[in-house]
């Protein structure tokens, strides 16, 4: 995975640690948290993007290079001045550069990308994350795993076998909407940080401080690109 520290400013990055690390002294889960930039490149929505584009340019040029119809002239087809071979390579050109365009900055085709298909990726990365940062295998089963991806502006809580016997979906729904609703004021940071809060809160009856686990995972915020 690879890391994007540019995503949180040292302060906000130090103010989520520190919601950690209080957190956990009250209660023995281990939480984790991940904001990743996007979970996927999405290079279909890029490609659709770039063959839109492609066509539109061609259809462009060609209805300029034609000049204005003839008076009278009721006709639907739209001659082509620069031929089969010229309108194919402007289609060509246009898909290349809305392709690119459309990976390099994502919210150019944000229309050409379905809630249900960032949502699947939304929960396939954070999944990976779940296990690639041992939030699966602390003892007794009480990680928490707090997954922000922010391209797509979802939230995903995901807990480990204990902690969900314990805890409803519902509380992390309100978790999630808690981040969204601050993260949309531009508060990514101070939402995180009442998640937190309410996680402690809420686990901390069912998995009290226990002394001889420790801090089985380190409090670092992991932002990734």
């Amino acid at each position: 995975m690879r890391e994007a520290p540019t995503i949180l400013f040292t302060p906000q990055r130090a103010a989520i640690e520190s919601a950690i690390a209080q957190a956990e002294r009250r209660t023995s889960a281990e939480l984790v948290v991940v904001v990743a930039a996007r979970s996927a490149r999405y290079q279909r929505a890029a490609d659709l993007t770039g063959l839109v584009s492609g066509l539109v340019l061609a259809g462009a040029v060609n209805v300029v290079l034609n000049g204005p119809a003839a008076s009278g002239d009721w006709s639907w087809v739209v001659p082509a001045p620069l031929g089969l071979i010229g309108t194919l390579a402007l289609v060509v050109a246009g898909w290349i550069a809305g392709a690119w365009a459309g990976a390099r900055w994502p919210r150019i085709s944000a229309w050409a990308r379905g809630r249900g298909e960032m949502l699947e990726q939304v929960r396939r990365r954070g999944s990976d994350c779940f296990v690639n940062l041992r939030v699966r295998n602390t003892r007794g089963g009480t990680g928490v795993l707090i997954y922000v991806s922010l391209l797509e502006r979802m939230v995903w809580v995901v807990a480990d076998d204990a902690v969900a016997e314990k805890v409803s979906q519902e509380t992390w729904q309100a978790m999630r909407d808690r981040i969204v609703e601050r993260s949309r004021k531009g508060e990514l940071a101070a939402g995180l940080v009442e998640a937190i809060e309410l996680a402690g809160d809420v686990l901390a009856p069912h998995f009290p401080p226990d002394p001889t686990r420790g801090d089985e995972l380190p409090n670092t915020v992991h932002t990734l690109a």
